[in-house]
């Protein structure tokens, strides 16, 4: 059996850790910096924390096509120079209408950069392994998701938030310099005809993708009002429930992750929407400390376990000059699940409770269990 941890592949996972450490950096912290230092209203601090996926979105289906129609590792290097450059304009964003619009921007190369990294790894990986290789992979981004908020936190409370931005770009330049001595494989570009939806969204993938969305709706609530939700409840500490999530990402994929590759995937992808349902009832009915950072494993674990199956499925539907218009499907999935937890959980918010969100994201997760019922094996 061909190796998986080559040094590409090692550096792709470097590369994205980087990168995604440097996003998670602002996550908790620019949100602060606006309402305390810049005097926005939190709802306005709202509205920039949600163009960013919004602006995501908006420009993930069309990154597969982009990816599939240029030189792939080439592509990946200039968006992720842009990236880099986003996070210097933030120095310059004295006003609040400046940080709305570097904010849009930042997350229109969020909607390109993610699905061209991964496209790269699965490219590198042997294809006996690729299930695998895209557990791993993701592990990159769990990694940043445990260690960037924190120490994000960490600065803006002990330093000033322009030390988070200068962590934050030069993490960034260091994800692009090891992006260069990536050795990606030969790819073609796709020389192709007339364009369709196809070369924008996997049709073959659309039900994986509705899963998926349905599924990520609760991973949005989460991200939003997850510490929201434990502060309401008298719970210290709150900041650990997304340690306790990256946690068991990170079990999940070690031991799941080859499994991918034995014919487990809807199985795998079942096994992850269950539980997170399991998990989203016990943490809406049972609001005590025990329960909630339980609850914060669980679902690490479920998230770990079901997305890579359900990217895994997706990408096993099309040929090699489609993988990016593949991940590209997963990702716009991912982010609407996402965008519409944020929505939701507002709502919520407002005229009910954070205990029937979580709930209703159990329902939604349901959903997403009824429509895997419907996806085969390859």
């Amino acid at each position: 059996m061909k190796p998986l941890w080559t040094r590409d592949f090692i550096l792709a996972f470097i590369a994205n850790f980087f990168m995604s450490f440097s996003f998670y950096l602002l996550m908790p912290t620019l949100p602060v910096h606006l309402i305390q230092e810049m005097h926005a209203t939190p709802s306005f601090a709202g509205v920039v924390m949600a163009a960013y996926v919004v602006a995501g979105l908006c420009m993930r289906p069309f990154s597969g096509f982009l990816i599939d129609t240029f030189p792939r590792k080439k592509f990946y290097l200039i968006i992720f120079a842009l990236f880099t450059f986003c996070g210097i304009l933030y120095f310059g964003a004295v006003a609040l209408w400046i940080v709305l619009a570097v904010r849009l921007l930042h997350g229109l190369v969020w909607g390109l950069i993610i699905p061209a990294g991964a496209t790269i790894a699965i490219d590198i990986v042997p294809a006996e392994r690729r299930g695998e290789g895209i557990g791993y992979y993701g592990m990159s981004m769990n990694i940043a998701m445990a260690l960037g908020p924190l120490l994000g936190i960490l600065l803006q409370d002990h330093l000033n938030f322009t030390w988070v931005l200068s962590v934050a770009v030069g993490t960034s330049l260091l994800g692009f310099f090891v992006t260069m001595w990536i050795r990606e494989p030969f790819h073609a570009p796709h020389a192709h005809g007339v364009l369709s939806l196809d070369r924008f969204i996997l049709r073959k993938g659309i039900l994986g993708g509705i899963a998926m969305l349905f599924l990520t709706i609760s991973y949005g609530l989460l991200l939003a009002y997850a510490s929201l939700y434990g502060k309401q409840n008298g719970i210290a500490g709150t900041g650990f429930f997304f340690v306790l999530i990256s946690v068991g990402f990170i079990l999940s994929r070690i031991l799941c992750s080859s499994l991918l590759d034995k014919g487990w995937t809807v199985r795998l992808a079942l096994l992850g929407s269950f539980l997170a349902a399991l998990s989203l009832v016990a943490l809406g009915l049972f609001p005590f400390a025990a329960v909630y950072f339980a609850v914060a494993l669980l679902l690490g674990v479920a998230y770990g376990v079901g997305f890579p199956a359900l990217q895994n499925w997706i990408v096993q539907r099309a040929e090699h000059h489609q993988r990016g218009t593949a991940n590209s499907t997963y990702f716009t999935a991912f982010d609407m699940g996402v965008g519409a937890g944020l929505l939701f959980g507002g709502q919520m918010a407002q005229v009910s409770t954070l205990a029937n969100a979580w709930l209703v994201s159990a329902g939604c997760a349901v959903v997403s269990i009824i429509v895997l019922g419907r996806l085969r094996e390859r």
